[in-house]
């Protein structure tokens, strides 16, 4: 579908396109694609005009705060073809071998989508809670826990899959309505053999690069909180990805501001409709 559809907000129906494909999907379902389709048209991404459907479809993020009921915030973000969902249950009691008395505990749980959680799951147990542990105001809570839950629902490859879930993860963090001194966005990137700094690239992508990063950069100063880097880079080569991942994430914080004003304000000022996250 050309994305230059979804910027004039034309047509106002998706049902005469979804008839031309009986074998996807029922009669019943037809009017369901309509709420979608309106709230995609009412986003402001004019800025993306120039790029392909798919590029234009594979960037743009999906996000549902509340996504579950009985934890205290929670999102279900989709990042290309990745997607998580992450809750956040506290600050509550704590068993007492992890009860610190001058700040809470954090603690982390990923799931995956096959099988138990191996020693690559616990590393990116250690990188969520490394990052989100400086974030936190934790000194407001002590002798308490705080549990972040990630289950993965699908993902593309591995660096995709901790951008989503750190992600992720401050989403949930602010539908739970949880103090922290900043926010966190990672942002994964490649640098290709040919030369090209790529954010958000597929795994395709990845095999035709000599470098693979996830950066991890805080709301306040926009400084690198965290970097896990595969491949070798010269200090300039280095610094111009991370020049683009630091431009990328302001994009990730804009994101954030908009869902929190969808959610408090019952869906934002048009004019402040700016933020869809568009990281190339």
């Amino acid at each position: 579908m050309d994305p230059a559809n979804v910027n004039v907000g034309k047509p106002g129906s998706i049902t005469p396109l979804a008839l031309k494909f009986p074998n996807i999907i029922s009669e019943e379902e037809y009017e369901m694609l309509n709420p979608e389709w309106r709230e995609l048209t009412l986003e402001d991404t004019s800025h993306v005009t120039d790029k392909e459907p798919e590029k234009f479809w594979y960037t743009v993020p999906k996000e549902n705060m509340k996504f579950l009921s009985r934890a205290d915030g929670s999102a279900c973000y989709s990042l290309g073809n990745t997607v998580v969902v992450s809750s956040v249950t506290g600050p509550t009691s704590t068993r007492i071998s992890a009860r610190q008395h001058n700040k809470c505990h954090l603690e982390v749980q990923f799931c995956p989508c096959n099988g138990q959680a191996m020693v690559g799951e616990r590393a990116i147990e250690n990188i969520i809670s490394e990052c989100v542990d400086d974030i936190l105001a934790s000194h407001l809570h002590p002798r308490a826990t705080i549990l972040v839950n990630i289950q993965e629902l699908q993902s593309e490859h591995r660096h995709q899959l901790v951008t989503a879930s750190i992600n992720g993860t401050i989403l949930a963090l602010l539908d739970a309505g949880v103090q922290m001194k900043a926010l966190l966005a990672a942002v994964s990137c490649c640098y290709t053999n040919a030369g090209v700094i790529l954010v958000e690239p597929t795994a395709l992508e990845l095999q035709d690069s000599k470098c693979s990063l996830v950066f991890v950069l805080e709301s306040v100063s926009n400084e690198v909180v965290s970097c896990h880097q595969e491949g070798c880079l010269s200090a300039a080569e280095y610094t111009a990805v991370l020049h683009r991942a630091a431009e990328a994430a302001k994009e990730v914080f804009q994101f954030y501001r908009l869902e929190m004003l969808k959610k408090y304000s019952g869906g934002g000022d048009k004019d402040d409709d700016q933020d869809v996250y568009d990281p190339l």
